[in-house]
């Protein structure tokens, strides 16, 4: 998305570490991680972060969106790395 305020295109994650930083936490390591593959074979990317204070937060998959098998939507959020969500699944059909 373009931000006017700033003038450059802002992603997601740029947002994220922009609140991190404003909350006083310092990011120490970035990495790129392919989450997923999609029907088209595109991967889905996010990303692996770690705080100066060890901590280190992991985009995970938590839920699921689908409707006749056709299509689906899926959703992806920040957990702890030890932290396995369990993937709510939705049937938009029933």
């Amino acid at each position: 998305m373009y931000c006017k305020l700033t003038k450059k295109e802002v992603t997601e994650a740029d947002l994220v570490k922009a609140l991190l930083k404003q909350e006083g936490f310092e990011i120490v390591k970035e990495e790129d991680l392919i989450l997923d593959t999609d029907e088209m074979g595109e991967e889905i990317k996010g990303l692996k972060v770690t705080l100066a204070d060890g901590r280190v937060f992991v985009m995970k998959h938590y839920e699921s969106d689908s409707s006749g098998g056709n299509w689906g939507c899926d959703y992806y959020d920040w957990y702890l790395e030890s932290e396995n969500p369990s993937v709510k699944q939705i049937n938009l059909d029933e």
